[in-house]
């Protein structure tokens, strides 16, 4: 192999401002007037409307909260018709009825349903009662902590601080 004979792979840099015969001379390919124009200009965040007002401001306020820190998978009872055995969150995550994104599960409303042994942070009366009522277990196990971050062995809390 000829590394000389090898086609270039990068274009040669544009050297800007060189004249007008150069074709990138007197503006430099940055046109008339205007902060771009400028040196040391800033680019505007992309929310920026020119002056006008923004998207953002003229529509009203959102109301309501919605806690993005704890992901709940929530799950009819008739969903789980279909499955057998011991049914927790990573079999629903398997069986795509759950989000992959969820990181805990609730199962709730009346139905019918199969003979399951169930494995749910959080089960409503009425699913409890049908899930039993077709000779099955409900186990609740404890929630994950949101707080608790995967990896952080540290004595007090800060990172880098470990002894």
């Amino acid at each position: 192999m000829k590394l000389h004979a090898l086609p270039k792979t990068t274009s040669p840099r544009k050297r800007v401002g060189r004249g007008t015969a150069s074709g990138h001379g007197k503006t430099a390919g940055r046109g008339t007037k205007g902060q771009k124009s400028r040196a040391g200009h800033h680019m505007l965040p992309a929310r920026f409307e020119g002056g006008q007002m923004p998207l953002t401001q003229r529509l009203p306020k959102l109301r309501g909260f919605k806690n993005h820190g704890q992901k709940t998978a929530a799950v009819p009872v008739s969903r789980l018709a279909g499955l057998s055995g011991t049914v927790d969150l990573a079999k629903l995550k398997e069986a795509k009825l759950a989000p992959r994104t969820a990181r805990s599960l609730k199962v709730f409303g009346a139905g019918t349903v199969s003979k399951v042994s169930l494995k749910a942070n959080a089960v409503t009366k009425s699913a409890e009662a049908a899930i039993k009522k077709a000779g099955g277990s409900v186990t609740i196990i404890a929630k994950p902590d949101p707080s608790a971050k995967a990896g952080s062995a540290t004595s007090n809390g800060k990172p880098g601080d470990a002894r």
